[in-house]
């Protein structure tokens, strides 16, 4: 069966940037003429041609196929909900799978899909997942496998090993192949060795992952018995302080997509975080959306007031507490985004009145983010946008 394929995006997490295929080709206005992504929203331009917002945030206000210059004025937003694609008739991009249906029955499909392309470790060739077994089987190369030299360890080399003294030194050895490891799936794997038993001369080394995801050796004089290998995840949104002595709390926007769908009808929208305490203070964290007024694109501001709480007499008034923000990314603690937090001269943060409708203005962001940035690089996770706040 020909179908046409798309990459979905702002349709929730399981469909987001998944590629889905459409048994019929889906209308032009439905799909970004620029990318080919079909996106929950889009901006017809005056000529006819759609874009989503990251192309029309970088078309500088012109048509990418020369159809001339427009006003934003003249722009048309829209709106695609799931439920507009939910009963259109999609199949299963595995290989050798008849799978075909509606695009609400896509999900509970994927779960049980046997038809995953996996790839053979002897010959290197693409294998459908439920066929693997019968396909190593009758598969006459043998690859060696990465790290390795020759075949596995004879039981006199392997028992002579065994009897290495404890106290000897480990030779250094270089974690080879790649150096990134995308998945783990081990939950308590802290200690892991990466062990060669065709040279006796060679003894385990032990690696550790950082935060980044790669290996490295055990600190230079450590022994084996000794070094400690870390297996580093990051931990969703959460966060660790970045150093001794600071207080840091998560704030959780959530139904982030329904707040920005309100520019539909104004020029800006925001959303408060209330209830959140850090360092004994209670506050709110406010979320501010407003459209831009050159490039089209949407600007995002952060903005904390200081509410009633608990600890309110024993912590320091004015607030005086320096802050920064940490726009987090749940699967990718290197792309965390820090947002300073400033001042004017003139403000004194004070101690608000005991009320639970009264609340102070405090520190703010002045530089705004790009709302699509924040879209684009999956910073939301199930409509939910993660912001980690630490007072120094």
């Amino acid at each position: 069966m020909q179908c046409t394929q798309y990459i979905l995006s702002g349709f929730g997490d399981f469909f987001e940037r998944r590629c889905v295929a459409f048994v019929d080709p889906l209308p032009p206005s439905r799909v970004c003429c620029a990318c080919g992504f079909v996106t929950s929203l889009t901006a017809r331009l005056p000529c006819g041609h759609v874009l989503c917002r990251l192309c029309r945030g970088r078309s500088g206000g012109r048509c990418p196929f020369e159809c001339g210059k427009f006003e934003d004025s003249d722009v048309e937003s829209q709106i695609i909900q799931l439920s507009d694609l939910e009963q259109l008739r999609v199949s299963c991009i595995n290989g050798g799978c008849d799978f075909v249906d509606k695009l609400s029955r896509l999900p509970s499909h994927v779960l049980k899909c046997v038809n995953d392309e996996v790839i053979c470790n002897k010959c290197g060739g693409h294998v459908v997942r439920n066929a693997a077994v019968d396909h190593h089987r009758q598969c006459s190369v043998d690859l060696p496998t990465e790290g390795t030299t020759s075949g596995p360890a004879s039981a006199d080399e392997v028992a002579a090993a065994d009897e290495r003294p404890r106290g000897a030194e480990a030779l250094p050895e270089h974690a080879s192949g790649e150096e990134q490891v995308d998945q783990c799936d081990a939950a308590n794997d802290s200690d892991c060795v990466v062990e060669l038993g065709t040279n006796l001369q060679q003894v385990s080394s032990r690696v550790k992952r950082t935060f980044s995801g790669e290996f490295k050796e055990a600190s230079p004089g450590t022994s084996s018995s000794t070094a400690t290998v870390q297996r580093v995840v990051t931990p969703g949104p959460y966060r660790a302080a970045s150093k001794p002595d600071v207080f840091v709390t998560l704030c959780r926007f959530d139904n982030i997509y329904e707040k920005y769908n309100e520019l539909r009808y104004k020029n800006s929208a925001s959303k408060a975080v209330k209830g959140c305490v850090a360092a004994g203070y209670t506050f709110a964290l406010k979320c501010k959306f407003t459209k831009g007024d050159e490039d089209g694109g949407v600007k995002v501001y952060f903005s904390l007031h200081f509410g009633s709480g608990e600890w309110d007499n024993y912590v320091e008034w004015p607030f005086r507490k320096e802050v920064t923000g940490i726009l987090t990314h749940p699967g990718d603690k290197g792309k965390d985004v820090k947002i300073p937090f400033v001042k004017m001269m003139s403000d004194t943060f004070k101690k608000p009145a005991p009320s639970p409708n009264t609340w102070n203005r405090g520190p703010f962001t002045f530089d705004h983010e790009s709302w699509e940035r924040i879209e684009a690089e999956g910073f939301i996770h199930n409509n939910a946008l993660f912001v980690n706040l630490e007072f120094e």
